[in-house]
């Protein structure tokens, strides 16, 4: 009997420290973030993270500063969320995590201000959206390889999508990559394009998505990518010339 407690506490010892703490690595599903503690108790954070994490299957965790992927501090960083006096702000530490990114460029899209805005906390004032969004700017800069990119596009998106000069073979109602490019949020459009749907249906990104159910399998042959070569796709999609929407139709 007392071997059994001791094995039975030696087993809750291990596995403690792995259990709601930031005990992640890079995970592309785990995201380590830093939050001011007045954005904490606020309540705004728990409010956020599950409705990030329905969108993304991307996981939020807790913890220091010092080994945080994403920031949420006040004025430093993107301005996201006020209350008062006091101005929140998020910062992009790990550049080279996508789950990390995704969270801040949702932070900074309609969903989430909607969300912040319809936040009701238990003490205090609402949040609000600062006016000034942008304190730092940022410019989109992919270095990814622009040709491979191409390849990848040809390979992979042309079966619905124009994602060049050859205009066959695409289906007429889904969006060229030309008409993607004319969107201000296309870079966030294109680097988790395998969230939005009809993608997650028939698309697989490599150590990042789980693989198919045996029992549901894709409606279509499906798309199977890196994370490298959707670097490429959007380095070579920063290359391409927007559509002109509202030049007049050329018959052919």
């Amino acid at each position: 009997m007392f071997r059994t407690i001791c094995l039975i506490l030696t087993v809750i010892a291990v596995t403690l420290p792995t259990m709601g703490t930031a005990q992640t690595t890079d995970n592309p599903k785990q995201v380590r973030v830093f939050a001011d503690p007045e954005f904490i108790e606020s309540g705004l954070f728990k409010y956020l993270a599950p409705r990030f994490t329905l969108k993304t299957q991307v996981r939020l965790i807790l913890g220091d500063q010092s080994d945080a992927q994403v920031a949420i501090a006040v004025d430093t960083g993107r301005p996201i969320a006020q209350r008062g006096a006091t101005i929140f702000a998020v910062q992009l530490i790990d550049g080279e995590h996508p789950g990390a990114e995704r969270f801040v460029d949702w932070l900074q899209g309609e969903v989430a201000q909607n969300t912040i805005l319809a936040f009701v906390p238990e003490t205090g004032d609402r949040f609000v959206i600062p006016e000034v969004q942008d304190t730092i700017e940022q410019v989109v800069n992919f270095t990814g390889d622009a040709a491979l990119g191409l390849q990848v596009a040809q390979a992979q998106c042309s079966r619905c999508h124009v994602v060049d000069d050859n205009r066959m073979g695409a289906i007429g109602s889904t969006p060229s990559f030309f008409a993607l490019r004319t969107l201000a949020d296309w870079p966030q459009r294109m680097s988790g394009f395998y969230l939005l749907n009809p993608h997650p249906a028939f698309t697989v990104v490599q150590d990042v998505t789980d693989p198919f159910d045996p029992n549901r399998p894709p409606p279509i042959v499906p798309i199977k990518v890196t994370l490298d070569q959707i670097d490429a796709l959007l380095a070579y999609m920063q290359g391409l010339q927007p559509a002109d929407l509202c030049a007049p139709i050329k018959h052919q």
